[in-house]
């Protein structure tokens, strides 16, 4: 994210003198109940999106390639609501979504996926500042 970020910042003329990290912006601030609302969604969707409907997936699908293709239907799921924000996010969320799925099924608990869906989507949008929240 950071590298993408400094990548932007370079080569987009109309990024130029964005600072890589947002939060040490001047005048910018986190504001706590974002995060805190952040913190409390993110489980839910990992226990909608992998627990329910990949999990499910996975368990009534046939054939070889039953949990792939459980993981990219709950990822076109997962990516399409986000839509309504834009079609890029709508992208991203689906891109890191499969290394979601993948985790998930592989761990089969929502514990580390939601950890890791927590550090990476805060970081992204507070930190870095690719943020949606504001």
């Amino acid at each position: 994210m950071v590298a993408a970020k400094a990548a932007l910042v370079a080569w987009v003329p109309a990024m130029h003198g964005v600072p890589v990290f947002q939060i040490l912006a001047a005048g910018s601030r986190v504001n706590p109940w974002l995060v805190l609302g952040y913190l409390a969604f993110v489980p839910l969707q990992e226990l909608i999106v992998r627990g329910s409907i990949q999990g499910a997936l996975e368990r009534s699908l046939l054939g070889e390639h039953r949990v792939r293709n459980a993981i990219l239907a709950s990822n076109a799921i997962f990516a399409a609501g986000h839509l309504h924000v834009s079609i890029t996010l709508a992208v991203v969320v689906f891109v890191s979504g499969l290394f979601w799925g993948w985790l998930y099924s592989r761990q089969h608990s929502l514990v580390g996926v939601s950890v890791s869906h927590l550090l990476l989507g805060l970081t992204a949008l507070e930190i870095v500042g690719f943020g949606v929240l504001e």
